[in-house]
């Protein structure tokens, strides 16, 4: 479970709007909240010390990703539809069953994982925004 709790932190970090990198951050956003509102993931650092983007670190992943799009999007699109499939997953599952939770965010992890990979460099710069 802390494996793929993990992984909706991560989605927070690298991604409200109509531009992907909003939209990847609110979804995230919005996954960590559905977690986050049950008593079994109370304890986790992301429900209790969340990480979100803020609106200079947004300003500055969409720059990046409005310059290197063509290597970005595939990884963020394939992110987005996973954390719909996520979402929905969640929506169907009992309310905060942690064993029903737990398999669909499984399943985002391991989803995720076969998404195209960003280069190195277009990481490093946006590594760059959350640095500051």
């Amino acid at each position: 479970m802390k494996h793929a709790l993990t992984l909706l932190s991560v989605v927070a970090l690298v991604g409200c709007g109509d531009h992907p990198v909003d939209e990847s951050l609110t979804l995230g956003e919005s996954l960590i909240d559905q977690v986050c509102d049950c008593p079994f993931a109370s304890g986790e650092v992301f429900c209790t010390d969340p990480s979100i983007a803020t609106s200079a670190e947004r300003a500055c992943g969409r720059q990046v990703y409005d310059q290197n799009e063509e290597q970005i999007a595939p990884n963020l699109d394939c992110v987005i539809e996973q954390g719909h499939q996520a979402q929905r997953c969640l929506d169907r599952a009992s309310e905060c069953n942690a064993t029903m939770y737990n398999e669909c965010l499984n399943a985002y992890g391991a989803a995720i994982q076969t998404c195209p990979d960003i280069p190195a460099r277009a990481l490093e710069m946006l590594a760059a925004c959350r640095a500051g």
